[in-house]
């Protein structure tokens, strides 16, 4: 049945059954992951259920320009006309997700993270944060509310602006008997720590530091450019591990900074792979040893930062790395490391489901920061309203 915007935002109020699309391109950024997800409450408590995933690869030009944004060489043209063009990759990806559901005359609402180019929450002499992708662009595309910019409230508030995915994984995994550890492998590692029946309010999320972003420029580089990660981690399963560089990568100071933080490609860029690549690292064993980096800086952050961790959850591009995995569960046993997949659940899909999410709650006006993940000094009602 064909319902007007109006009915369907009528129904979201309702707590009634209404579609959304979710929206996202993480820190890997190859490409815009559009979720369209069902979203209702149910004896007090609200319900997901995944009807939709699709992945729109970006172009290389539009690529090669937000990889300018991430070595802060791009000039500020160059910026405004990559917001309006990720915009439109924005609005393409919502279309087709809204195809899986009969259209977007079905769809509620989007809600759509953006893509960040820039994360400083230490920044001087305000924290900032930047996600480009015009929302207005999806909003007349769609003909329907677009919630987005959702990071600017919590950091307004003291907060890191991140992690914002906790909110999901405590919806998703949380379990009165186990303690679980929900870590996602995109570009940037990050964790969200789920004590056995404890409350939102006792949730722990940070960055835990690189998952694929240094691997993925060393597998650029180690194939000339015809990989762009190491597929299936076949470079880094048959290569050794410099203990040294090993050991000179560990020492870097933000993995030994308490919780709650958050990183981005500004401080694990591609740079400090070209560095590693001129200074003479140019065969497989970079790669491995950037893979066992990434597998330390989480062991390390565990240790360090949780209480026992019973089940390991992984999700993301990296959780696709049967050789990180690998190394994963060595590095992390006696816990149980699984994936999404184990639960149901499409891994890809979740970050974008949680912005979705994020955004039913704002149009509710419910509060969807973890405040004790993110350091905010107060739970916030997250996201700006784009209407059509």
């Amino acid at each position: 049945m064909q319902y007007s915007l109006d009915e369907r935002l009528v129904h979201l109020k309702k707590g009634e059954r209404v579609t959304a699309i979710g929206l996202i391109s993480g820190t890997s950024a190859d490409g815009i992951d559009a979720a369209a997800v069902d979203l209702w409450r149910q004896n007090g408590r609200l319900q997901v259920a995944l009807r939709g995933f699709e992945t729109v690869r970006y172009s290389d030009p539009v690529r090669a320009a937000l990889f300018r944004c991430f070595a802060n060489e791009a000039t500020v043209r160059e910026v405004c006309l990559l917001n309006a063009a990720i915009g439109e990759a924005f609005a393409v990806a919502a279309e087709r997700a809204a195809e899986s559901v009969g259209g977007p005359g079905q769809v509620a609402f989007v809600a759509s993270h953006g893509q960040t180019v820039w994360h400083e929450p230490e920044g001087e002499p305000f924290p900032a944060t930047l996600q480009i992708g015009e929302a207005a662009r999806i909003a007349e595309r769609l003909l329907v509310p677009v919630v987005s910019d959702f990071r600017q409230q919590d950091l307004t508030l003291g907060g890191q602006g991140a992690p914002l995915v906790p909110y999901l994984d405590y919806l998703l995994f949380a379990d009165p008997e186990e303690n679980r550890a929900v870590q996602n492998l995109g570009g940037i590692g990050n964790v969200s720590y789920l004590r056995a029946g404890g409350s939102l309010e006792q949730v722990i999320a940070f960055d835990t530091g690189p998952a694929n972003a240094l691997m993925d420029r060393a597998a650029e580089l180690l194939s000339g450019g015809t990989l762009d990660c190491d597929r299936d981690g076949l470079l880094a399963a048959g290569a050794p591990v410099d203990a040294v560089l090993l050991a000179a990568l560990l020492a870097e100071p933000y993995l030994s900074v308490a919780p709650p933080k958050s990183t981005g490609r500004e401080l694990f860029s591609a740079h400090r792979v070209d560095e590693l690549w001129a200074q003479g690292y140019r065969d497989a064993t970079l790669i491995s040893t950037l893979t066992q980096f990434t597998v330390e800086t989480i062991a390390h952050a565990y240790r360090a930062w949780l209480g026992r961790v019973d089940t390991v959850v992984l999700g993301g591009g990296g959780s696709r790395n049967p050789e990180l995995v690998r190394r994963l569960r060595a590095a992390l046993a006696p816990s149980t490391v699984l994936l999404h997949e184990d639960f149901g659940l499409n891994g890809d899909a979740k970050e974008a489901m949680a912005f979705a999410v994020m955004g039913y709650e704002t149009l509710r006006g419910v509060p969807s920061n973890v405040p004790s993940a993110t350091g905010a000094r107060r739970p916030a009602v997250l996201g700006k309203i784009c209407w059509p």
